[in-house]
């Protein structure tokens, strides 16, 4: 990935960063709970890779519908791209998921009829599509009901895809992953287009400190750090320390 110029608007800067790192992490999350689900298929059926899947399907969907959200407030990007309008419109049931989760503590007693575990499941068939896969996480309860995915009897394979079933509803997935790196290919291609990428590669930025031997009033410093330089700064209030 590459630097984002400074040239552009501060405001629009971090939105922009916001929503390039945002996709960053669902890709991320999206090919680990692959992964994850095809080496629970296969041989690893254990605790720490169904909690591992789990894990990476809800982080999925908390930064699609983050980035999805950034990308449409972004400013001078035209939203009546192909890419964007086919990502805009998974969104629907991505916002479902990722606000029913949101307000889960809340939301439990009204969900006293929902049939799905209250996490959800995960639903998926293996490559060859002559199997289906469903997992779920945590104990169920009397009368809890999950399924497979559907059965085509004509070409007699199960339906692609990785999907999560939750409350009432469901999310494919892969056919959201697809769609969004659509809309996040349309961005690189808008900021390439515009200038607005450098020919350096991002790297992390990190920042390592000694011991800080400074005069100040107080007991307590930390350097803040800036992009123009690094500056002691006292605290008369500091976290709790050691």
């Amino acid at each position: 990935m590459k630097t984002l110029r400074a040239a552009v608007d501060r405001k629009e800067f971090f939105k922009i960063e916001a929503a390039r790192i945002s996709y960053e992490i669902l890709s991320s999350a999206y090919e680990e709970l692959t992964g994850f689900l095809r080496q629970f298929e296969k041989d690893d059926r254990t605790y720490p890779v169904a909690l591992a899947a789990i894990r990476q399907a809800w982080q999925f969907i908390d930064y699609s519908f983050r980035f999805m959200r950034i990308v449409d407030q972004i400013r001078n990007l035209a939203h009546k791209d192909p890419r964007y309008k086919n990502a805009a419109k998974c969104l629907e049931h991505i916002e479902k998921a990722r606000n029913f989760i949101q307000h889960l503590a809340s939301g439990i007693p009204k969900q006293v009829s929902v049939v799905y575990p209250v996490l959800g499941v995960l639903a998926w068939a293996s490559e060859s599509r002559e199997k289906s896969f469903t997992l779920s996480l945590g104990t169920l309860p009397p009368g809890t009901h999950f399924h497979t995915l559907a059965y085509d009897r004509e070409k007699e394979r199960y339906a692609g895809g990785f999907h999560i079933y939750v409350d009432t509803f469901n999310v494919n997935l892969t056919e959201s992953f697809s769609k969004i790196k659509g809309c996040s290919e349309y961005l690189n291609e808008w900021l390439q287009t515009n200038k607005m990428l450098s020919d350096t590669e991002l790297i992390p930025t990190l920042m390592e400190a000694d011991a800080l031997n400074v005069q100040a009033d107080y007991r307590y410093v930390r350097v803040l750090m800036s992009t123009n330089e690094a500056i002691p700064q006292p605290i008369a209030k500091p976290e709790k320390a050691d």
